[in-house]
């Protein structure tokens, strides 16, 4: 009953829900969609959200949004490098009371201690696995991976430091995308494990790539088969 309700609810075109934020500003009703869904599936006790709205929708502020309705500070947001300003200057336009020093960007790839207790810290792709104990030991509530695709395949270092990143928090995960497959059905199997939400679809990874990518053995030579 609970899937049929979410699987109705992710289809939905408004909802009645309200999301605080600062005077003046107000959120789509899209965007309400998408964090009631993300906010309910939290309460649930589900682990894990994958946002795939396209692009133009705002799917950052329905992050921030999340964060807020929720009170899920701090907030861990990994995105790539060319997103880290953009991102700041959104979660100070929309999140209720932020200071500015309430943000950190981290930079380089030799981490040190972060100070102050941020609310929110934003770090890239490219320097997140130097960074992954630090994170931990900030105790987030949320972790946001922007642009998740980003960490599609298993072999890449920020696939691996994503990976290493929630296995050690105990955090609730959101991937946000416009594209959650860009090419074949396989690129979606790692953010499935990074939001902790691949049981949703499949028992194990094998099951996966059999239901949704067209596994079969064929044969490579006489005697010889391959997957």
């Amino acid at each position: 009953r609970k899937n049929a309700y979410f699987l109705e609810l992710s289809r939905a075109i408004t909802v009645e829900f309200q999301v605080p934020c600062p005077e003046g500003l107000k959120y789509l009703n899209c965007q309400k969609v998408a964090i009631k869904y993300a906010v309910e599936q939290y309460q649930e006790g589900n682990i894990g959200v994958l946002l795939g709205d396209q692009m133009g929708i705002g799917k950052s502020m329905e992050a921030i949004g999340i964060a807020v309705s929720l009170k899920l500070f701090p907030v861990i947001l990994v995105a790539p490098a060319s997103l880290s300003i953009n991102w700041r200057n959104e979660c100070l336009k929309w999140v209720p009371g932020i200071k500015p020093s309430e943000i950190v960007i981290l930079e380089g790839m030799k981490p040190h201690l972060i100070p102050d207790n941020p609310k929110i810290i934003i770090c890239n792709y490219n320097i997140l696995q130097a960074w992954v104990e630090v994170l931990v030991n900030q105790n987030p509530k949320l972790i946001v991976f922007d642009e998740i695709h980003f960490a599609k395949s298993s072999k890449t270092q920020r696939c691996q430091a994503c990976l290493e990143l929630v296995k050690n928090t105990k955090a609730f995960r959101l991937g946000l995308t416009g594209t959650p497959i860009p090419n074949r059905p396989i690129e979606l199997l790692m953010p499935l494990k990074i939001l902790g939400i691949l049981s949703k679809v499949a028992k194990t990874d094998w099951d996966y790539l059999m239901e949704f990518t067209d596994g079969h053995r064929v044969q490579a030579y006489p005697g010889k088969y391959v997957w």
